[in-house]
């Protein structure tokens, strides 16, 4: 793959330009239809100032309430003034936006209750008074007076706001006679001469002798139609954003779980991003919802809890799947949660972010620009795009909101869907297509522009610009470069604000761009490159290799052992054989052989060490070594299991044991001849018997007695050889199979099989007893190997 031009230019080219797009963009943003639309005539602090005079002339002023202001837009008179393309000087006459100046509290009554009390005061962009209202107890304490004097007091207070009474009509009055005080609303209303669907109204409220609310609308007249091509439109665009994400998630929480279930997953890290996540959107509501205590720490502390357990979910799972599939881009985040910042290449991310950034500003200029050199389209603006008229709390609410929305951003799409992605479709045109198409409608990038289809449509080269950033830059330069270009992209709004540009968050933006830049150029200029730190390692990763290293061990164990055991049943004159052994864990200690001595006779050997697993198998290798030597010299069961112990007791551990069953076939005089050292017995069916035996001659387990009472105690039975007899050996693996409920098999359940089955050959008996244990068990995990041995003896 080739090298992107902006990673072969010099990054601080790059950067200038990047701050040369930012620039533009404010520049076009200033000079914008929609600028020239909400443009304040007061500032702030006048606007603070003349509701200020008002409420210090009023009954509350020696209150003790606490003031808080807003502006709130009405984006219906938005829209519809860019749609019909209204001239400027109608902006008078159209309420796009309010001042809303609000003192609340609560105030002591006389008899001593905390009742709540309110002053509010509404202005218009020119800082004409456009609502009022009040709230106190001693309201109510006026006399009644007469409808005639009601109306009068409204008129006048109408024509105190520089209002021709004589231009509005009475619309709709509303009269509540209580025990101390007439309450009346009247609305009056005119048609504004702008456009013939608009209608002005102007609501009042008298109680006694006060006027005690006021607000004045302006109303665009509803269209019959329940629903236009706009928004149908709207519908399809945010079904479209919320089916996308809804895939995304699934398929996120998909893989979460998968991984988990494997191991794959490093939480160690996540943890710190989940508690990140929790600071920031606590944070966030804190300052919104400020002083009000339950809602900051209820409503903040709910919102930041799901945040943070949802940011350590997408957190793992990106990093999971970005590192299995595209590893070198998490080495510069790798460094920088690692704290080794001061690196040439981090440097140069950060400077690659401001370009990448400004591209996508200039994007957006370019697009403001046609919509208003075409007259097309206009802009949405809601009350949460004006946070910088609010006190400055909501500009650290505004902020934070900004840097969690971009983590999650990042490592939903340009992180990890993008690396699924990668893993499922290989023509890397159809990737980038997918992608860009997954960004597009993710609603990320043409939120602001109505109708949406002129959204869509306008967006899609800024959405392929992304994709591309995506799909070429590692995962910390991609979520600075999607950050920085939030951050400026909401900022630029701060061109509406009446208030000098020094004022606002806009100096607090630039110090944060010059610092940025700055550490970009301390980075750049360090010595330390990436290929001087180590690349960090997982924890899953190391326990992963560790894992599929002890599984190759495993493997290799399997393997010897299985070498160490009859790779096939032999074919003997005079007996049918059938043998399975089958380890519980990926190696065991059970241990089975044949040893044949020529034509006449044939050893079986079935044994069981203590313990599972490698060690287990090792001691079992160990003991097949000392039979397989000593069973060349000594046919006598009893005597071979003797030396057999006396050799194992001094060469291993005396916490390890086997248990034996020795069988030696003399096919000339038609004897069995058995010993057992600890084994499970021996079951017998004789072909001219009822019902199987156990057989239980005495023996201790080899290795847990160094001879003397080994050999004094160890027994020998000899049992006479007919047609159709059948000998079972078996370890208790079987016996004590275990089902979901706890219940083990038994030997009694396996004596009647053996018996119902008396008449069939070795390895069908091995196959129905085999397959009863397997149906008995039903899938429960067993702890312990499963070994048999059949010997029946033929006509």
């Amino acid at each position: 793959m080739k090298t992107p031009f902006h990673q072969k230019s010099s990054p601080l080219l790059l950067a200038g330009f990047g701050m040369l797009c930012f620039a533009a963009y404010f520049l076009v943003m200033a000079g914008s239809p929609l600028s020239r639309l909400l443009r304040f005539e007061k500032t702030t602090g006048e606007v603070l100032a003349q509701a200020q005079q008002a409420f210090e002339a009023s009954p509350l002023a020696q209150a003790g309430l606490r003031r808080d202001y807003e502006v709130t837009a009405s984006n219906d008179l938005i829209k519809y003034a860019q749609e019909k393309r209204l001239p400027e000087d109608a902006r008078a006459q159209l309420l796009y936006a309010r001042w809303e100046v609000r003192w609340s509290g609560e105030i002591k009554t006389s008899d001593g209750e905390d009742k709540k009390s309110h002053f509010a005061l509404e202005y218009d962009l020119s800082g004409k008074l456009i609502g009022f209202s009040q709230a106190y107890p001693g309201l109510k304490d006026s006399i009644k007076v007469p409808e005639a004097e009601a109306m009068r007091k409204a008129k006048d207070f109408l024509h105190a706001q520089g209002l021709d009474t004589a231009t509005v009509r009475l619309a709709q009055k509303k009269i509540t006679e209580e025990e101390q005080v007439s309450k009346y609303n009247f609305t009056f209303e005119r048609a504004l001469p702008v456009d013939g669907e608009l209608t002005e109204k102007f609501s009042i409220d008298v109680a006694g002798n006060s006027v005690t609310d006021f607000s004045r609308e302006v109303e665009r007249a509803k269209s019959d139609e329940q629903f236009d091509a706009g928004q149908i439109a709207e519908i399809a665009a945010r079904s479209s954003a919320a089916v996308l994400w809804i895939v995304v998630s699934v398929f996120l929480l998909v893989i979460f779980l998968r991984r988990l279930r494997h191991d794959e997953l490093e939480f160690r890290r996540a943890w710190w991003w989940g508690l990140l996540g929790l600071v920031l959107f606590w944070g966030a509501m804190a300052f919104q919802t400020w002083p009000q205590w339950a809602e900051v720490l209820l409503l903040g502390g709910f919102t930041g809890i799901f945040a943070g357990l949802g940011l350590v979910l997408v957190y793992t799972t990106a990093e999971s799947l970005s590192r299995d599939l595209c590893p070198e881009k998490l080495l510069l985040s790798d460094l920088v949660q690692r704290g080794q910042m001061r690196v040439k290449e981090v440097g140069a991310a950060l400077m690659r972010a401001l370009f990448i950034a400004g591209m996508a500003l200039l994007a957006w200029s370019a697009i403001i620009w046609l919509m208003g050199a075409a007259q097309i389209g206009y802009f949405d603006i809601d009350d949460e795009r004006l946070w910088f008229l609010r006190p400055s709390r909501y500009w650290a609410s505004e902020a934070l909101f900004l840097v969690s929305g971009a983590f999650f951003i990042v490592l939903m799409l340009p992180c990890f869907w993008n690396a699924y992605l990668q893993s499922k479709i290989k023509r890397r045109s159809v990737f980038f297509l997918v992608l860009m198409l997954s960004l597009h409608f993710s609603g990320f990038s043409n939120h602001l522009i109505r109708p949406h289809w002129l959204g869509a449509l306008l967006c899609l080269p800024l959405s392929a610009l992304w994709t591309y950033f995506a799909a070429r830059e590692d995962f910390f330069t991609n979520f600075m470069a999607l950050l920085i270009f939030y951050l400026t992209f909401t900022l630029a709004l701060v061109t509406l604000s009446p208030d000098p540009m020094l004022a606002g968050p806009l100096p607090w933006y630039g110090m944060g761009v010059a610092a940025l830049l700055g550490f970009a150029f301390f980075f750049y200029k360090s010595e330390n490159t990436a290929r001087d730190f180590e690349h960090y390692v997982p924890e899953y990763v190391s326990r992963i290799t560790a894992r599929e290293r002890i599984l190759k061990e495993l493997e290799i164990a399997r393997n010897v052992q299985m070498r160490f055991l009859p790779a096939h049943v032999p074919q003997f004159p005079g007996l049918e054989l059938a043998s399975i052994c089958r380890p519980a864990m990926e190696v065991g200690g059970d241990y089975f052989d044949f040893v044949p001595h020529g034509k006449e006779a044939l050893s079986v050997f079935v044994g069981d060490v203590s313990g599972k697993g490698v060690s287990a198998a090792f001691f079992m290798t160990m003991a097949k070594g000392i039979i397989k030597t000593l069973v060349k010299r000594l046919a006598s069961p009893k005597q071979l299991l003797t030396e057999m112990n006396e050799v194992f007791y001094e060469n291993s551990p005396k916490k390890i044991f086997i248990s034996l069953i020795y069988g030696y076939f003399d096919m000339r005089k038609r004897t069995l001849t058995f010993a057992r050292a600890g084994h499970n017995p021996l079951i017998v069916r004789k072909s001219q018997g009822n019902e199987p035996e156990m057989l239980h001659p005495k023996g201790l387990a080899i290795g847990m007695d160094s001879g003397y009472h080994f050999a004094k105690t160890i027994e020998e039975i000899t049992v006479p050889l007919a047609p159709g007899d059948t000998f079972v050996f078996y370890t208790d693996g079987i016996s004590e199979s275990m089902n979901v409920e706890g219940e083990e098999f038994g030997e009694e359940k396996l004596c009647a099989l053996v018996n119902a089955a008396a008449h069939d050959g070795a390895a069908t008996l091995l196959e129905k007893i085999t397959a009863e244990v397997n149906a008995f068990a039903h899938g429960a995990q067993q702890h312990d190997d499963f070994t048999m041995v059949v010997v029946k003896v033929k006509g």
